[in-house]
């Protein structure tokens, strides 16, 4: 008996995907192979043949190849890549199977070389835009032409452009006068002269023109003469000029004072305690240490001195530590003799000449040398203590276990208080629902 024959369902979809008239016909003809028996025949057709023979053959052909593994028939299609055919799309139109064709068209070219396609694009263009101006076309060739004096090259494919040296019709002004020159000339006049070195132009000036001296002016030579004269000398060290002003002045004008004079000389002279000397070109001026008939006021009294002195008194000392005058208090001698100093306390005020503070309201007082110190006294008395609608002066309170509640204290003096877990009576509410604690 002969063997079945067999296609799994994904063979018959991975050929369905690619050609699905040649699925249909393929199991046709594995529906026929199947039913042969030993000895017997069917008929097999494909195409427009047929055959009655026992024995049939699958020829690899049109890109589907057969094999035969273990009563297995298999059939594979080449070219789909193992996922179906390829969906191609130009513009609104989509092909999904058969074959494409790529067309030559508007300048591109197509090839096939293997398995790669090609394509080039044509390098003669047409229609292409140009604008130069207030001018645009659309061109398929390009001319640049020599024209303004612009020459255009072209090397290989870069576009080469120069401008002529030799000008023409270039607008020169000068003064009032403007014209359009092809050549332009500087001409020698009024004391300027012009040369060419090169590409260089270059120009001088003589050295003619005029001088000014206070109100008068001459016109210059070709010499300039500074003299001397009224204490100033003038000198030529190559191309600078010196002047140097005389050190025996005459007629500067001095003021001291209200009296204003012109002198040649100046002389300072001492006075005043003021002594001036001369150091070279430098003046010095020095004070005396010694002073005489300085104004000093003490209370009411006034007087001109060449001498002060600063007595003990009252409990002050002075002193001098080269030209530091330095004083000190003594606090023993200042704290006997005061007298009506004011102390305020609430609502009394009084001069007192001596304070003392007593003791009282739990506030000591004492003196550590010159130091007032004060302490509260800690235990309390007559604290007034409120709970409830009951209120009590008291000097203790005690905190009593009650309720579910627990009272301490620890060694800091800090009351603790504790609420026991099953002492406290009540109901706690969720929603709708209570219940009692």
């Amino acid at each position: 008996m002969a063997r079945k024959l067999r296609l799994t369902r994904d063979q018959l979809a991975r050929i369905a995907r690619d050609d699905r008239e040649a699925v249909r016909q393929l199991e046709t003809l594995i529906d026929n192979v199947n039913n042969l028996s030993d000895g017997g025949g069917v008929g097999v057709s494909a195409g427009t043949q047929s055959t009655g023979a026992g024995v049939v053959t699958f020829s690899n052909s049109n890109g589907v190849s057969f094999g035969l593994s273990n009563g297995v028939l298999t059939a594979s299609v080449a070219g789909g890549g193992g996922g179906g055919g390829v969906a191609l799309s130009a513009g609104t139109t989509q092909a999904t199977s058969g074959t494409v064709s790529f067309s030559n068209a508007n300048g591109v070219s197509f090839g096939l070389n293997g398995q790669t396609l090609t394509g080039s694009v044509a390098t003669s263009l047409t229609a292409i835009r140009v604008s130069a101006g207030t001018t645009s076309n659309n061109l398929s060739a390009l001319t640049f032409s020599n024209l303004n004096n612009v020459s255009f090259g072209l090397n290989g494919s870069v576009v080469t452009a120069s401008a002529a040296s030799s000008l023409t019709n270039i607008r020169v002004s000068a003064g009032a006068s403007s014209n359009n020159l092809s050549a332009l000339t500087f001409s020698n006049s009024n004391g300027v002269s012009f040369g060419l070195n090169g590409s260089t132009l270059t120009g001088s000036v003589a050295a003619a023109g005029s001088i000014s001296a206070g109100t008068e002016s001459v016109a210059l030579t070709n010499q300039v003469i500074f003299s001397n004269s009224n204490g100033v000398s003038f000198g030529l060290n190559g191309q600078t000029l010196t002047g140097s002003v005389a050190t025996s002045l005459s007629a500067i004008r001095v003021s001291g004072g209200t009296t204003s004079n012109l002198l040649s000389a100046i002389t300072f002279d001492n006075a005043n305690g003021v002594s001036f000397g001369m150091n070279a070109s430098t003046m010095t001026a020095s004070i005396a240490t010694s002073l005489t008939a300085i104004r000093v006021s003490a209370g009411p009294a006034s007087a001109n001195l060449s001498a002060l002195t600063f007595a003990n008194s009252n409990g002050v000392t002075f002193g001098l530590n080269g030209s530091t005058l330095t004083a000190s208090v003594a606090i023993t001698a200042v704290a006997t003799s005061l007298t009506a100093i004011r102390v305020s306390a609430g609502t009394t005020s009084n001069l007192l000449s001596a304070m003392t503070f007593n003791d009282g309201g739990g506030v000591s007082f004492g003196m550590n040398n010159s130091i007032v110190t004060a302490s509260i006294n800690t235990s309390l008395t007559g604290i007034n203590v409120s709970a409830g609608t009951t209120s009590v002066n008291t000097s203790a309170l005690t905190f009593a276990n009650s309720n579910g509640v627990t009272f301490g204290i620890n060694g800091g003096g800090v009351v603790t208080a504790s609420v026991g877990a099953g002492g406290v009576a009540g109901s706690i509410s969720a929603g709708t629902t209570s219940v009692a604690l």
